[in-house]
């Protein structure tokens, strides 16, 4: 029997891809109005901060009496938003809800989940103290569990009475933030809790809010609070689900829990509106059903409900509900919480299939918690599916697949995959369990989709060992990779990695955790994650306002030069016509041709040569004749430092030696640099800005590094030692010496709108 639960999508009317296609215009939030709204969010919360440090009682229009539950939602979104703990106000807040005998399920959960943040981001004796006050809540709140395994607004003592899901949902979170925080929890509590949700869910998948109301139907807000809360149990009790391995296959289990996940997203994908709390009677709380959903959203990985995207909807909605007093403050509290909570950057996406994609379900999940809690910032991941557009694909930088058998693909699927990586994406692929007909299938794919690459063991001195974490001793996961020179583009694992994270195997197993936080290094050259909904990326001011002019030459002719060395490196990834896309409609076009040897080096036939490589800038004696002929004829030479690798910086200083060339530095008032060319006008590049590995390089020292290429005393060409053409592709490659995408482009542009001047 195939595991289930993450099969829904396929299952609640497949992910229409059309439908998705068409999303209002309306729901197009961008990440700029999500940070805006958060920060409106946190200034009300201040703004409602009274000058004892109260925020005072919440009395709910039914009646309900909270003394401290204005607080307590309040300092969850401070917490949440990472305001800084020494905030003399945030102190004065927390220090007298501390004091406070708490005596609401709802407060004290909220304190909870509050301590059981602090406890990460505190040491020594503060930590100390937030721990041990988390541990003191913790216990009343499993003390205050019924028998019947919920909980309702007071302590039941462990007794019959009353209870509802609102509450019950709440401290299951508050007892799963402290479990995350490495405080005890009692198997026992969770247990209960879990056989109540199970024996509640109604026969439309959904719930409401107790057992026993006939009269009150299924709705959105207890649903998707319901199947966050089986997901915390569910990991909680069983979360070896899919492990461990038996003979190259993971044991197929649905439990009850997964089925009850199961129907509860099938209920929230026919049911999803974003401006609206599905079925209830009145239209309250409504972003309380945001943040809801954000839980089943998170913890799922679900970057669609049916065919809702929904944070990008959830988030078009409350972006105007972060702002509130009085009745209002509750809701606005929840509409900024709902913000924080699912606008996490992106490590991986999950690929799904029609088939068994999802062995190890919480592998994903656990992984990013991990690195989540290693730097100190929110990570996070998403379920794709396969049909889903290539832009979807490249939310975050890797692509993650783990198999044990073949996955039946279309030719454009496939084809997917290639374009994925010379756009700059990086794929895992797991032989899940180390399945070999999952690994040979994988290596006869790659074989068909990059016949020029063969796959080879990841040697010791890889940059993914040492990228972020220093992996070198103990169980060291076995890899292989296909690597263009650039970088290494697939990573192959043939044995099974993700068991350990399915099963949080920390300590046992860390190398394959440390591997994730190395992949995220490696995969973004060190930088930081696409934020969730990134839009359209726009040039610096300085570029947009520049007034580009060509010289006399409105286009070039320009072709890539054979070498003895790896004067390939980087074709994969189109570079030129990667810059005839994206060039100011100003700048010369390049006509490109194929790479050419010497007897197609002329004047006549090309107007730039460019030569790039990481190893070699060597020529042949044929070659190198005819580079000077074409040179002293007219022709243009561009020469740069793939990756700006110091072996072939050596190498063409050798090569322009022996071609009687001469380099030049430029300094900063060079035309090159200033864009003031004699014919032609370009972009200022004196201040650009450096990828990674090269900004702590050229600290204290402005300007491009551009050297001009003369022979005699004419100018015949541009020499950069650093990376222009790759980097200005906007892809990354660990250890980059080049710069920033749109920098690169505009440096490229200078030095090809010099090419369409003419020379003295």
């Amino acid at each position: 029997m195939k595991v289930s639960w993450h099969a829904t999508l396929l299952a609640v009317g497949c992910v229409v891809l059309t439908a998705i296609a068409a999303m209002p215009c309306a729901a197009q939030v961008t990440d700029a109005q999500i940070d805006q709204a958060i920060a409106k969010g946190v200034e009300c919360v201040w703004n409602q901060q009274q000058p004892d440090g109260r925020w005072g009682q919440y009395d709910w229009a039914g009646g309900g009496h909270y003394p401290w539950g204005r607080d307590g939602i309040a300092l969850m979104v401070l917490e949440f938003a990472r305001v800084p703990v020494d905030d003399e106000r945030y102190q004065k807040g927390l220090k007298l809800i501390l004091e406070a005998d708490l005596e609401q399920t709802y407060e004290r959960s909220c304190r909870a989940i509050v301590l059981a943040q602090l406890t990460g981001r505190t040491k020594g004796n503060q930590q100390a103290g937030y721990r041990a006050a988390l541990k003191r809540d913790v216990k009343w709140i499993q003390e205050a569990q019924g028998e019947s395994g919920g909980w309702t607004y007071t302590n039941l003592h462990g007794g019959p009475g009353y209870h509802d899901f609102s509450n019950s949902q709440m401290a299951v979170l508050a007892l799963s933030e402290a479990i995350m925080a490495g405080v005890e929890v009692s198997p026992e509590v969770m247990k209960k809790a879990q056989d109540l949700f199970l024996k509640a869910q109604r026969p439309d998948g959904g719930w409401n809010y107790r057992v026993g109301d006939t009269k009150d139907v299924s709705y959105g807000s207890m649903t998707a609070a319901a199947v966050a809360t089986l997901f915390i149990t569910r990991d909680y009790l069983t979360p070896q689900v899919g492990c461990p391995c038996r003979s190259g296959r993971s044991p197929r289990r649905d439990s009850a829990a997964d089925k009850a996940i199961d129907a509860g997203v099938k209920w929230l994908a026919g049911k999803f509106v974003a401006d609206n709390n599905p079925d209830y009677h009145t239209r309250w709380w409504v972003t309380y059903w945001l943040y809801s959903v954000a839980r089943v959203g998170v913890a799922s990985g679900y970057k669609y409900l049916g065919t809702h995207n929904w944070y990008r909807e959830g988030a078009g909605y409350a972006v105007h509900q972060t702002v509130g007093g009085g009745q209002n403050f509750p809701y606005a509290c929840m509409a900024t919480l709902f913000l924080i909570k699912g606008k996490a950057p992106l490590l991986a996406s999950k690929l799904q299939w029609d088939g068994d994609w999802n062995l190890h379900p919480r592998d994903l999940a656990n992984l990013t918690q991990y690195l989540s809690k290693l730097k100190e910032q929110p990570i996070g991941w998403q379920i794709i599916p396969v049909e889903v557009p290539l832009e979807e694909w490249h939310e975050a930088p890797i692509l993650y697949i783990s198999a044990e058998e073949k996955i039946d693909l279309t030719d454009e699927q496939k084809q997917k995959f290639r374009r994925f990586a010379e756009t700059g994406g990086t794929i895992l692929f797991e032989a899940s369990c180390g399945n070999r007909t999952a690994r040979a299938w994988w290596e006869n794919l790659c074989k068909e989709l990059w016949p020029e690459y063969e796959f080879q063991r990841v040697a010791p001195q890889h940059p993914l060992w040492t990228a972020d974490a220093r992996i070198e001793r103990g169980r060291v996961p076995v890899l292989f990779g296909l690597s263009d020179s650039l970088r290494t583009f697939v990573f192959l694992a043939p044995t099974d990695i993700s068991c350990s994270w399915c099963t949080r195997a920390h300590t046992r197993q860390q190398n394959n955790f440390l591997l994730g936080t190395n992949l995220y290094a490696y995969a973004t050259d060190k930088g930081p994650l696409r934020a969730r909904l990134a839009g359209k990326r726009e040039k610096p001011e300085q570029y947009r306002s520049a007034r580009i002019a060509a010289g006399p030459k409105a286009a070039l002719r320009i072709a890539r030069l054979k070498t003895s060395g790896d004067y390939y490196a980087g074709a994969n990834y189109h570079p030129l016509e990667r810059y005839n896309a994206d060039r100011d409609k100003a700048a010369p076009e390049l006509k490109i041709a194929d790479p050419v040897g010497p007897a197609d080096v002329t004047p006549e036939a090309l107007d730039v040569l460019w030569l790039t490589g990481r190893q070699s800038a060597a020529l042949s004696d044929e070659a190198a004749e005819a580079v000077k002929a074409f040179l002293a004829g007219g022709g243009f030479l561009f020469a740069e430092a793939a990756l700006g690798d110091e072996r072939f910086q050596k190498s063409f200083a050798e090569t322009a030696e022996r071609l009687g060339l001469t380099l030049k530095p430029w300094a900063q008032d060079a035309a090159v640099v200033t864009g003031r060319m004699d014919g032609a006008s370009g972009y200022d590049v004196s201040n650009p800005r450096f990828a990674t590995h090269l900004r702590a390089r050229r600290i204290g020292r402005g300007g491009p590094a551009l050297e001009g290429i003369y022979l005699g005393s004419k100018l015949v060409g541009v020499y950069s030692p650093y990376d222009v053409m790759f980097s200005q592709t906007g892809c990354k490659a660990y250890g980059n010496l080049g710069y920033e995408e749109d920098d690169a482009r505009a440096v490229a542009t200078n030095i090809l709108l010099l090419a369409t001047c003419k020379r003295e």
